[in-house]
């Protein structure tokens, strides 16, 4: 089943590596605040260590600059 992006959507964001300071953590979760197109979003952003931001134009592409977002994993 394919899922189509809307506001109000929890994602995973995934931030690049050389930016990321939380040791093990890959991903924060985060809101789609905005829909640009299937695949580029604009989020804000839940960080593990209580702060909030805001991304724009984020993609769906792993690997992408500036980083990217992802449906959270399904856990039965």
């Amino acid at each position: 089943m394919s899922q189509t992006p809307s506001v109000g959507r929890i994602v995973h964001f995934h931030q690049p590596p050389e930016r990321e300071t939380l040791g093990d953590q890959r991903y924060h979760a985060a809101i789609i605040t905005r829909v640009h197109s299937p695949q580029l979003v604009d989020v804000r952003v839940f960080f593990a260590d209580g702060q909030v931001g805001m991304r724009t134009s984020i993609s769906d592409i792993a690997g992408s600059t500036g980083g990217w977002w992802a449906w959270p994993e399904r856990v039965a």
